[in-house]
């Protein structure tokens, strides 16, 4: 499936859904710090997704953030 972008709206609904989601913080250390993250979001700096995408599920729809 290609990547397309979903309104906040969106996420929430499907947060409250519960439904196979994960959500992936690809913000910096620093940033996550100051700013919070959704709650259960797995963190994974940009620069680490393509070395580490071994972490995330194969039957789960992915949002980055």
């Amino acid at each position: 499936m290609a990547a397309a972008r979903i309104p906040v709206s969106d996420l929430k609904k499907k947060l409250d859904a519960k439904k196979n989601l994960v959500v992936v913080d690809v913000r910096e250390k620093s940033e996550v710090k100051d700013t919070g993250a959704i709650p259960g979001a797995i963190h994974i700096p940009m620069g680490q997704i393509e070395k580490r995408a071994g972490e995330l599920p194969k039957n789960a729809e992915i949002v980055f953030y």
